[in-house]
C-alpha cells in the first residue's frame, strides 16, 4: 500500500505515478492526482488568461498589456505585414522584435519591439532570418511564377 495515494479531490486511491512530485507532498507527491490537477489549472488559466498575458508581456518583452493594445490600434487591429485581426488569424498576435539586439536573451530587452505579428508572419520573419535581402529573392521568385513546359 505504499506505492498508492488517495487524491484529496477525486477521492480515488490511485498509483504514485498518477501524482505530480512535490518535496513538501506526502509520499514526495501532490495531494492531487494530475487529471484532477489538469482539470483545475484549465479553469483556473481560461478564468485568469488576461492576467497571465499581461505577466507574459512584461517579463518576455517588458511592456504592459496597455502599450500591447495600443500598439495594435496603431496598426489598425490588425498584423503589422498582413493586416489580418487576431479574430481572423484565431489567435492573439505575436510581439515581434529585433533577434540581433538581443541576442545573448530568448526574448526582448522592451527597446527592439518592432510591431505585432500574426502567426503565420511571424513564422515567415524567423525562417527567413530577418534578411531583406532573402525577402526580396523570395519576392522574385514567387513574382517569378511557375514554370510551365
Amino acid at each position: 500500500m505504499n506505492n498508492v495515494k488517495k487524491c484529496s479531490t477525486c477521492g480515488v486511491v490511485k498509483p504514485l505515478a498518477e501524482f505530480h512530485k512535490s518535496r513538501a507532498g506526502v509520499k514526495g507527491v501532490h495531494q492531487w492526482c494530475k487529471e484532477c490537477a489538469a482539470k483545475y489549472h484549465k479553469v483556473y488559466f481560461k478564468k485568469n488568461s488576461e492576467k497571465f498575458r499581461n505577466s507574459v508581456l512584461k517579463r518576455d518583452f517588458g511592456i504592459s498589456s496597455e502599450i500591447y493594445y495600443k500598439m495594435l490600434a496603431e496598426q489598425g487591429g490588425g498584423c503589422a505585414i498582413c493586416r489580418r485581426s487576431p479574430e481572423e488569424n484565431g489567435k492573439r498576435l505575436a510581439v515581434d522584435h529585433d533577434h540581433k539586439c538581443c541576442p545573448e536573451r530568448s526574448k526582448s530587452c522592451g527597446k527592439c519591439i518592432r510591431g505585432l505579428l500574426c502567426h503565420h508572419c511571424n513564422l515567415a520573419l524567423g525562417a527567413l532570418q530577418d534578411s531583406t535581402t532573402l525577402f526580396k529573392l523570395a519576392a522574385e521568385y514567387i513574382e517569378k511564377g511557375s514554370r510551365k513546359s
